[in-house]
């Protein structure tokens, strides 16, 4: 009687970890994903930033020599 009931508290603890391991396991695949989706916003952002000061630039440029 025993022995079954901590059998059953095993079999538990052990669906239990597996439940775990899957959470984990979609908690890490999200988070590469939002570093993923970090990173290409930085580099929009950059390069929006670079296009921005070109433009500035220029219409500096035509600005100076008019």
């Amino acid at each position: 009687m025993v022995l079954s009931s901590k059998k059953l508290e095993l079999e538990s603890q052990n669906e239990l970890l597996n439940y775990l391991k899957l959470e984990y396991s979609h908690f890490t695949k999200e988070r590469e994903r939002f570093k993923e989706t970090i990173e290409l916003h930085k580099k929009e952002l950059n390069d929006f930033r670079e296009s921005y000061m070109s433009t500035l630039n220029n219409n500096n440029n035509q600005t100076t020599k008019e």
